[in-house]
């Protein structure tokens, strides 16, 4: 029993890690996409940039349904 708990704590220990990495990486990706919306240099307002990713929300919720659809009917 006393093996399977120490077990069960390294690969906590190991997840816990990996996902403390993730988000260290993750939060340094929306810094640099904050500061590169926010540059004078480009020439893409903000609606522009929400515009775009609803048109990407948009084909990827179609695509899905799709998916969804060959999956039940086949």
């Amino acid at each position: 029993m006393g093996r399977m708990l120490d077990d069960l704590d390294t690969r906590v220990d190991h997840t816990d890690s990996k996902l403390r990495r993730t988000t260290k990486q993750l939060n340094e990706f929306i810094r640099k996409n904050e500061s590169e919306q926010s540059s004078p240099n480009r020439r893409m307002d903000a609606e522009g940039v929400a515009t775009r990713s609803n048109w990407c929300i948009g084909i990827l919720i179609v695509v899905l349904i799709i998916l969804l659809l060959l999956v039940i009917l086949t």
